[in-house]
């Protein structure tokens, strides 16, 4: 077998040089050039103008920076698979640096919302690697991010971000929600109306059964429990994270934590109620306004994030099956500029 593979060389090798001798020199074909095409172009551009706009913010805040970014359709929601998301960012980050905890991290954070209890294990996922937490709302960070930003040490708000209540609300299959707070207002509602009306005793009763008639209607009474057991369970949670953080070595902590869990649950007007500033600064949360700069560089940071999705570069969907996108996660410091 040796012999003859040397043969075949041998062989190969006088071709060559009689091609050689007779000049036939096969031509070497040049490699052709790649066209780069609009849709790439474009995409190109965004991810070039994001590592520009976070680079500016590292400048400006001295600080790493942990991006959150949900998409603010439906799709875009807290999930419990979100955790190991965020934790395979953090151990890549530490690894790389050979840091075991990071020391002050500036959070943004963008979100609608999602499941209570993943919100909470989310906020102490990233209190487990961060000593120094700041919290940012480029816009909005609702009922679970809301939840979330309790586990900083300070938040900062533009003269557009708001917050909201973090009452929990459950849906039915077709997305209608159904909140604890709705439900207590509408006994309310039934109260007034009893006065206002001056209703007797008896016609009071009368009143109150028709109407809760409606309501059972809408919610089953085992629905209703399960909101009363989602609300202990998200004001448990939110008072661990201002304990442990927001308020940790505050003497009067338990007075201003009582003020501020009420101000976000059954103290609220609605749900869905936008708390800005000066609306959160009134609950007692350490809040303080944005600086112009944070501010325009992270909401320029949140905008392009939504190109980024509208071009299906981040938040894809992680099954085909599945109506909701995963969220991007990033942590981002001078080492990356």
């Amino acid at each position: 077998m040796a012999k003859r593979r040397l043969a075949i060389t041998e062989a190969s090798t006088k071709d060559n040089r009689k091609d050689a001798e007779k000049g036939k020199v096969k031509a070497i074909a040049k490699p052709k050039q790649e066209t780069i095409r609009p849709y790439q172009k474009k995409r190109n551009n965004i991810l070039s103008k994001f590592k520009v706009c976070t680079n500016k913010l590292i400048q400006h805040r001295k600080n790493p920076i942990l991006v959150m970014f949900y998409c603010s359709e439906g799709e875009g929601k807290i999930f419990p698979w979100d955790l190991a998301l965020l934790e395979k960012e953090f151990q890549h980050y530490c690894d790389c640096r050979r840091i075991s905890k990071i020391d002050k991290l500036d959070l943004i954070i963008y979100t609608r919302g999602g499941d209570a209890n993943t919100s909470y294990r989310l906020a102490q996922l990233i209190r487990g690697y961060v000593n120094h937490l700041h919290v940012i709302i480029p816009e909005f960070a609702y009922s679970g991010g809301t939840l979330i930003a309790f586990a900083g040490n300070c938040v900062e708000m533009g003269v557009t971000s708001v917050l909201s209540p973090i009452d929990v609300q459950i849906t039915d299959n077709k997305d209608k929600g159904i909140s604890l707070l709705g439900f207590e207002k509408f006994v309310e509602f039934i109260a007034d109306s009893s006065a206002v009306f001056h209703l007797e005793e008896q016609e009071k009763a009368h009143f109150a059964t028709e109407l809760m008639k409606c309501l059972v209607e809408q919610a089953t009474p085992l629905e209703l429990g399960e909101i009363y057991r989602l609300r202990s369970m998200t004001k448990y949670h939110a008072e661990t994270l201002l304990a442990n953080y927001m308020f940790g070595n505050d003497a009067n902590k338990a007075a201003i934590i009582h003020n501020v869990i009420g101000a976000f649950t059954k103290n609220a007007p609605s749900h869905s109620f936008d708390m800005d500033y000066n609306l959160v600064k009134a609950t007692g949360i350490k809040v303080k306004p944005m600086d112009s700069k944070t501010y325009k560089l992270s909401k320029s940071l949140i905008e392009l994030c939504v190109k980024l999705a509208d071009e299906g570069l981040i938040c894809k969907y992680p099954q085909a099956q599945l109506k909701v996108r995963a969220p991007y996660f990033g942590i981002f410091d001078r080492k990356d500029m």
